[in-house]
């Protein structure tokens, strides 16, 4: 994000997520114009909300990395603290932005009647991610800082909403893995949506044998 934005933007300011919590930073010398600017949170899941308590300005534009909570009792916490605060939120999960699906969710919207059933793989091997990290550290691998394929590997998920609309009933499998973490490794989801459709889900973050990533519609 810190490459992208210091090509068109001004004043990018970094700052270490955990530094950054333990220290009173002063935000108010930071942020001089709020309705100008864009914090990126893009720590571990587990932190998302603890860095949002800093920013209590109006009318401020936040992207946070997804997934944006790990736990059920954040979401009251998020709703309110946005409402309070008037803020504009943006999330992590791009494909929503790329020309294909979009032309496809046009298509969709004119056929909608005739869609039975989808099928989403995705098939990763998440050691081999970034390299110069040690994987088993990272957050995807551990549990208290909100991994899992799960979260970590949602925008399946996600486009199979923003495609069919919101679920209504979700069956899903979990599995662990080779991998020595105590996250799940790999799920199979079937998500019926409130227009019937059926999206059949299957993640899998530890597959070396196959890189694979595709959706068909039925």
């Amino acid at each position: 994000h810190e490459k992208i934005l210091n090509l068109f933007c001004n004043d990018v300011i970094s700052l270490i997520s955990k530094k950054f919590l333990k220290k009173k930073t002063n935000l108010k010398k930071l942020i001089l114009q709020p309705n100008r600017t864009i914090v990126f949170i893009c720590s571990a899941t587990k932190f998302h909300m603890d860095v949002l308590k800093k920013f209590t300005f109006q009318n401020l534009n936040v992207f946070i990395e997804k997934p944006v909570i790990h736990q059920k009792k954040e979401i009251i916490f998020f709703n309110n603290f946005v409402k309070k605060y008037n803020l504009n939120i943006f999330n992590g999960y791009m494909l929503r932005n790329d020309p294909r699906i979009i032309l496809l969710k046009k298509k969709i919207i004119k056929k909608i009647n005739e869609v039975k059933y989808a099928k989403f793989n995705l098939q990763t091997n998440m050691p081999t991610w970034h390299l110069n990290e040690d994987f088993r550290k990272g957050y995807a691998n551990n549990k208290k800082l909100g991994g899992g394929v799960l979260l970590t590997c949602g925008h399946e998920i996600d486009l199979s909403i923003m495609l069919f609309g919101p679920p209504k009933k979700v069956f899903c499998i979990k599995n662990k893995s080779k991998l020595r973490n105590d996250v799940e490794n790999s799920v199979i989801l079937i998500i019926y949506h409130s227009n019937n459709i059926k999206s059949e889900i299957t993640i899998d973050f530890e597959n070396d044998y196959t890189k694979k990533r595709n959706f068909e519609i039925y």
